[in-house]
């Protein structure tokens, strides 16, 4: 895994700090990410199968729900799988921070369209959600309609389990990177002191401290499988005629093996 260093600051031992920035391009940037994200796969193919599996199934859900009465809510399918296959991007590359930002996202496109359709007035809740840019006040009304903790609630009814899944998975977004908290800006810095003892730290885009590493494409999978299990309640019929309900607990035997 070959870092990306984006500053080096020298501590306050001697008066105000320095930050000497990396010189890196754009171009090498990418391509280190690339290279870093091809290799990740080649040495972990047992994650890298199971990541497989899941963008797999997503697939297969967007087609059989081509002709699906509830068409509206495959937008938010496609969201959540692009948001995974983002997230995957990042947590291969070392951008470990950042893949935990999309994988936020994933949960929470999951969890809206099942918010959405847990209302008897489905409809009602579109209608909201389109108008939101219309003005304040319905940009207002979206807001506490979709609140965090109404999302919880259709899914808590809807199933326990994944509910409780899905919490735990969202509050380790926000602590190792969704949000700018203590675990996730530190995740990728790294203290060292020079000769003279003066406090030293470096602060990179893409790190290779392997624990990190794993824990974000971990996560990755575990998202990936709760996205999976949150629109099987959206689309409960689809899914069992076409056979994803198997697939889905089938991965996740698949990644519990690994554990």
């Amino acid at each position: 895994m070959e870092e990306v260093r984006l500053s080096r600051m020298l501590g306050p031992a001697r008066g105000d700090a320095m930050v000497q920035n990396s010189r890196e391009t754009i171009e090498g940037f990418l391509a280190k990410a690339e290279q870093n994200s091809q290799a990740s796969l080649k040495n972990l193919p047992a994650v890298a199968g199971v990541l497989e599996q899941i963008n797999r199934v997503a697939q297969d859900a967007n087609d059989a729900l081509v002709n699906s009465p509830d068409w509206f809510l495959v937008l938010f399918l496609g969201r959540a799988h692009s948001a995974f296959l983002a997230a995957v991007r990042l947590a291969t590359a070392g951008q470990v921070p950042e893949a935990y930002m999309v994988l936020r996202g994933a949960l929470e496109n999951a969890m809206y369209a099942l918010h959405i359709k847990a209302d008897p007035e489905e409809l009602r809740r579109v209608e909201l959600w389109l108008r939101r840019g219309d003005s304040d006040t319905p940009k207002h009304a979206v807001i506490g309609e979709f609140r965090m903790g109404n999302l919880r609630e259709s899914l808590q009814a809807a199933d326990t389990r994944v509910a409780t899944i899905a919490n735990l998975l969202y509050e380790r977004c926000i602590e190792l990177g969704a949000h700018p908290n203590k675990l996730g800006l530190l995740t990728s810095v790294a203290w060292d002191h020079t000769d003279d003892s003066v406090p030293v730290f470096q602060v990179f885009a893409i790190t290779a401290n392997r624990d990190a590493l794993m824990l974000s494409l971990k996560t990755a999978v575990e998202v990936g499988l709760t996205v999976l299990n949150i629109f099987s309640h959206v689309y409960r019929t689809r899914f069992e005629l076409v056979g994803l309900l198997e697939r889905i607990n089938g991965a996740e035997g698949g990644f519990c093996s690994l554990e």
